[in-house]
């Protein structure tokens, strides 16, 4: 009789520990707290925009952040953010660098009317971007009060 329950004692474990398995990852992936599914498009429509300037990006690592550096230091913080651009082309799941970037672009004066319409969807792209990467609860609330504000200065 024993053999009979061993075959299906073996199946039944075996999908349960699917199912712990299932619900594990579940959890990990439940672990933000902000539905941020509802507004993928500007993360998405964001990181499309960096592909394509990858193709372009010609400078080292190093010359990009001295370039950060000098933009910052003259505050100009729309130069600083293009620069972090070209700099998260070689590091996209840098948690910092969005965090960076989100900052700089929410503090940035748009250099044309064109940018001025453009600069509140990347500011919510980069924050939300930085809300899903971000290590703690302190990067998450930074990264998400910058996205609220780039839907603050949205024109619809």
């Amino acid at each position: 009789m024993m053999t009979a329950r061993h075959p299906f004692h073996a199946l039944w474990m075996a999908l349960l520990g699917l199912i712990f398995v299932a619900a594990q990852h579940g959890a990990a992936q439940a672990a933000k707290s902000f539905p941020v599914s509802q507004f993928s498009y500007f993360i998405s429509d964001y990181e499309a925009e960096l592909a394509k300037l990858s193709k372009s990006v010609t400078k080292t690592k190093p010359e990009i952040e001295a370039d950060i550096a000098a933009a910052e230091a003259a505050g100009n913080q729309r130069l600083a953010a293009a620069a972090i651009e070209q700099l998260i082309t070689k590091e996209p799941s840098n948690p910092a660098l969005w965090l960076q970037l989100a900052t700089a672009l929410s503090e940035a004066e748009p250099i044309n009317d064109s940018d001025g319409y453009t600069l509140p969807s990347r500011v919510i792209g980069a924050g939300l971007r930085a809300y899903m990467l971000a290590p703690d609860a302190e990067d998450e609330a930074a990264a998400l009060a910058i996205a609220a504000g780039g839907l603050a200065k949205r024109e619809y």
